[in-house]
């Protein structure tokens, strides 16, 4: 009896996911700084050289459909103050999968001697596949159009990143257009589109404690129409330049815990547990995440 309330509880959360999938919101990531080309296309080119990350992100252990994230990013400049990049991510849950591939350019302008501000922009696809649910849709059910389970979404960003010695500054909509000419994304009810755009503001800073003492604190904050603000603040201690320790909030009820291991200058690999103590249709949930990257951050 209680594996069938489960079960019917974890398929009611499904549905209220899918609807968030219809609204589009950008998936949650902890280890945003080491992904912020999938935020924001401002960020390409921003490092001395070339660097790769790789991030794998998944929710609600032990829920069978939990939402999955993956996401490469690469990036690198060019010269003559341009820099590139291009992000390949996977969003899946239940039966819902997008694969998203973002090539982004940036163009740099000196406002200091180590400070300078990237205006960038994106221009890439969204793979949308809905597949087989695991509940059944009603023909006339608003958020879901049957005859349009999957299709590609064209979409163009834009954002700027401040960068100085000390800390960072981005603000950024990577998915200011969106091309549903499939109409994907409708509401057959209303006659509109369900697609709106996410904003992302994101801040970070170094700020040295001691010759080997580094505090390293962050945040990001996710705006987007019809729903809650999304705000993720970290705060970390970085030892001697390799071994960083860190704790998290997630507003409004989530806490998390993370580590940053530096094995040589240039390659990185981070943990991050995150842990809901609220009660909800699905329980007490946490989530877990892995970030591998090479090059300057």
């Amino acid at each position: 009896m209680k594996t069938s309330l489960r079960y019917f509880l974890c398929a009611v959360v499904a549905v209220l996911s899918l609807n968030q999938a219809h609204a589009q919101q950008y998936p949650s990531v902890g280890f945003f700084t080491n992904t912020q080309l999938f935020f924001n296309p401002a960020y390409a080119g921003s490092g001395e050289g070339i660097r790769a990350t790789g991030l794998y992100r998944s929710q609600w252990t032990g829920v069978t459909g939990a939402p999955q994230t993956q996401i490469v990013a690469i990036d690198g400049p060019l010269g003559r103050g341009i820099g590139l990049g291009a992000t390949v991510s996977r969003d899946k849950f239940f039966s819902y999968n997008q694969v998203d591939i973002m090539p982004s350019v940036s163009y740099r302008v000196n406002v200091g001697p180590e400070t300078y501000v990237q205006a960038g922009l994106r221009a890439g696809v969204s793979i949308v596949n809905f597949g087989s649910d695991v509940f059944q849709w009603q023909d006339n059910d608003p958020v879901k159009n049957d005859q349009n389970r999957n299709g590609v979404v064209p979409r163009i960003g834009a954002g700027l990143y401040l960068k100085a010695p000390k800390y960072f500054l981005g603000l950024s909509a990577p998915d200011l257009v969106n091309i549903d000419s499939k109409k994907i994304f409708y509401d057959n009810s209303t006659g509109k589109s369900t697609l709106k755009t996410n904003y992302f503001l994101t801040a970070g800073a170094r700020l040295d404690i001691s010759e080997y003492i580094t505090f390293v604190p962050n945040a990001l904050v996710r705006a987007y129409a019809n729903r809650p603000v999304y705000a993720s603040i970290n705060a970390g201690f970085e030892f001697n330049q390799t071994v960083l320790f860190g704790v998290g909030y997630i507003y409004s009820n989530g806490f998390a815990a993370y580590t940053m291991i530096g094995f040589t200058p240039k390659i990185k690999a981070g943990y991050r547990f995150e842990y809901s103590p609220s009660d909800t249709n699905i329980g007490k949930y946490s989530t877990n995440e892995i970030v591998i990257s090479y090059g300057i951050q």
